[in-house]
């Protein structure tokens, strides 16, 4: 399980959820993120005007270390 900082509605408040863990698929790499911010590009989606996709995580500006690669080739 993962926390994620998400909006669900436009205007709505940003919640806490958890998320289960993605596996990794042919051709992707997963990270694991240290700290994740909120940047003014997430402004739009709390004050109503914008919406990610819905539910959307925000939080974009991040550090993230290699988690897992796909083997495959």
């Amino acid at each position: 399980m993962v926390r994620a900082a998400v909006v669900t509605q436009a205007g709505g408040d940003v919640e806490i959820q958890d998320s289960d863990v993605p596996e990794v698929g042919p051709g992707t790499v997963r990270g694991r993120t240290a700290a994740a911010g909120v940047c003014p590009s997430d402004l739009p989606c709390t004050h109503g005007t914008a919406l990610p996709e819905s539910p959307g995580g925000i939080g974009p500006a991040s550090s993230r270390q290699r988690d897992s690669v796909w083997p495959g080739p």
